[in-house]
């Protein structure tokens, strides 16, 4: 029997195919299924493969927290239930769901923590891949452990894992090979065209792209129907929230005005779902959004893009360890995916604030993220789930061995695992098995561990809860805020003045009697409140964690040498020596490698002698952030140790 449609939605382009749909994944193991953003498939598909009533839980794997919250939210309306009751969701440090669950929405980082305690993920029936052409590092380690699971599953006679990948656009035959031939289908999506311009006085190193930007928007705007909404691509909060309010003080002398909205995966929900509501009467909706409105997202009114041509990512580089956060250009594939979100509707326009030498000069596809980052996160979670010898592993794009030798040494130096006597295999270190269980970063876990030990596992549990957070500190002018900066400061660094804002929020939130009032004093401060209240979230699920594995939790009060100790075991790869002469640090393990501390940082305008930082930023010159000041003592074992390794 063909699956119902949704009597208040309107018709889909899957709604013609649901029948053949059923049959596919009903007879294949493993499918493809290939459709345009809008189509339906992310919605309707595991409805689909509802209708099968096969034992177990559907999961359908999202790249971004926010497409995992708002679908689910989608199809729980569709299927007429609360979110978290037929249809649920399980993002990093937030998930609503209960036993009677039967779809289930998440990152697919979340699926792959999940294979750790459960290699053959036996309470699921279907898994779904979702948006598998972006290639995060997550989707990559995912599908290499759905391969394995199912192929286990099949030689210990239990039910079978079905598997069903699906994209936009992708390499459908690199993923069909890598499933042994998986049938392929295509959903025709329904598309109108898209008029493409282009900037061609531009020409050149694109390095003013956020004025032409600004420029572009307010040409379309004067130029296009208001009823158009204005999609517009960036590359992060800090770069929307700039133009946002720049766009607001314009508003003020525009006759037609612009209702703006941001769109980041940092975003509470509701504020998230705004986007999706029609603007006020006589505006129009400019969206100002980071790649996460490239797939999985349908906006309805939008019948413009302007793309900056510009994305953020982080590059990791074997020889010296350094990952680095910049700016980068985009790929021609997602140029055709930004300017495709201009024509789900009706035909729109693609404003490119760029030239059409420059779209030429673009590389044809995206790097696939496993290719470019630091695999330790990854080779940890695969020992974690019993895989032994990391040699063996056959992802569908294999990293070169440099950049698996230098995950398998940060491991080791940060004691999380150890060669067998054989040599061959690596095992788990008592460390590495606590280290694995908690959702950040390798360097990140250690810093917990160490703290139990040196007595300070409140105050790290808080700097890790806020590392894991967006920005703390936000740009503001306001006195107020400049007061407050002062007051929390600290000449130990970055890591202790957020330890002191965050002690300043919990004390101001138990006097406050409303969130407004708390609101308005974090604005007035220049404290970023959302960040607040999700390292609130965060800290919990991390403390419950050190809780059950038994560590020491306790306060190290005024002593912060403690915290900064226990910064040092985790972040000792990250230690640098201020070189007098050229003005900058060295990092002890890279010498050649000079950084300058970050303008932002309360350390910008000192020279201490050794600090360690949390990031690299790339703009001019390469700026370390999230700074602190350490004693050479605390990571010369650590370094001295590494590099005999190496």
């Amino acid at each position: 029997m063909a699956p119902q449609v949704h009597s208040d939605r309107l018709s889909l382009p899957i709604d013609d195919v649901q029948e053949q749909l059923q049959e596919i994944v009903a007879d294949s193991d493993t499918c493809i299924i290939l459709g345009e953003t809008g189509c339906g498939k992310s919605t309707q598909i595991p409805q689909i493969c509802m209708n099968l009533n096969r034992p177990g839980q559907i999961a359908i794997t999202q790249p971004r927290r926010v497409a995992a919250m708002s679908l689910a939210m989608r199809v729980s309306d569709e299927v007429r239930s609360e979110v978290g009751e037929k249809v649920g969701y399980r993002v990093r440090f937030d998930a609503k769901s209960c036993e009677s669950t039967r779809i289930m929405y998440m990152t697919d980082g979340m699926l792959l923590r999940e294979a750790i305690n459960d290699g053959l993920l036996q309470k699921y029936s279907v898994i779904i891949v979702d948006e598998a052409h972006e290639r995060s590092l997550h989707t990559d380690v995912l599908l290499y452990t759905l391969r394995l699971a199912q192929r286990q599953r099949r030689a210990q006679g239990m039910d079978e894992l079905k598997i069903v990948i699906m994209s936009a656009t992708m390499n459908a035959h690199l993923f069909s090979t890598y499933f042994d031939n998986a049938p392929i289908y295509l959903i025709k999506g329904r598309t109108f065209p898209v008029e493409v311009l282009y900037a061609e006085a531009l020409d050149g190193d694109g390095s003013d792209y956020l004025y032409n930007v600004l420029i572009a928007i307010l040409q379309a705007h004067e130029q296009e129907p208001i009823s158009d909404d204005i999609l517009v691509f960036l590359t992060g909060r800090e770069e929307i929230e700039l133009t946002a309010a720049k766009l607001r003080d314009l508003n003020e002398k525009l006759s037609n005005k612009m209702a703006v909205y941001p769109l980041y995966a940092a975003l509470k929900t509701a504020q998230q779902q705004k986007v999706f509501e029609p603007a006020p009467e006589g505006e129009r909706k400019v969206i100002l959004s980071t790649n996460i409105a490239e797939t999985s997202l349908t906006i309805p009114g939008v019948r413009i893009v302007i793309d900056s041509g510009k994305v953020k990512l982080k590059t990791f580089t074997a020889v010296d360890g350094i990952d680095v956060l910049r700016v980068e250009r985009i790929s021609k594939a997602q140029a055709a995916q930004r300017a495709g979100r201009a024509g789900r509707e009706s035909s729109g326009k693609c404003y490119r604030v760029y030239s059409s030498k420059d779209y030429e000069r673009m590389k044809q596809s995206s790097i696939a993220e496993i290719l470019r980052s630091n695999l330790s996160a990854v080779i940890l979670e695969l020992i974690s789930m019993g895989l032994k010898n990391i040699k063996s592993i056959k992802l569908i794009e294999q990293p070169n061995q440099e950049m698996m030798d230098s995950a398998e040494r940060q491991l080791k130096g940060l004691g999380a695992v150890r060669d067998s006597k054989s040599g061959k295999k690596l095992h788990l270190t008592e460390q590495g098995a606590i280290m694995a269980k908690f959702p950040v970063e390798p360097p990140l876990s250690k810093v917990l561990l160490s703290s139990s030990s040196l007595q300070c596992c409140e105050e790290a549990l808080t700097v890790v809860a806020l590392l894991s957070s967006e920005e703390l500190f936000l740009q503001s002018d306001e006195d107020s805020a400049t007061v407050t900066r002062r007051k929390v400061s600290s000449t130990e660094g970055d890591h202790v003045t957020m330890l002191n804002a965050y002690a300043l929020y919990k004390m101001e939130k138990n006097k406050k009697t409303s969130n407004k009032q708390l609101a308005a004093w974090a604005h007035e401060c220049g404290l970023n409140l959302r960040a607040l209240t999700h390292a609130t979230k965060v800290r919990k699920q991390l403390r419950e964690i050190a809780a059950k594995e038994g560590m020491t939790i306790q306060s190290c009060g005024a002593d912060r040498d403690k915290l900064r100790k226990a910064l040092s075991c985790g972040l000792f790869m990250n230690a640098c020596e201020y070189d007098n002469q050229k003005d900058a640090y060295r990092l002890l393990l890279s010498p050649s490698t000079l950084v300058r501390i970050h303008p932002s940082s309360v350390l910008a305008r000192s020279r201490p002698a050794y600090i360690v930082f949390s990031q690299l930023l790339r703009t001019t010159d390469l700026y370390a952030k999230d700074v602190s000041v350490i004693d050479r003592s605390w990571v010369e074992t650590a370094i001295s140790e590494f590099k005999k390794r190496k």
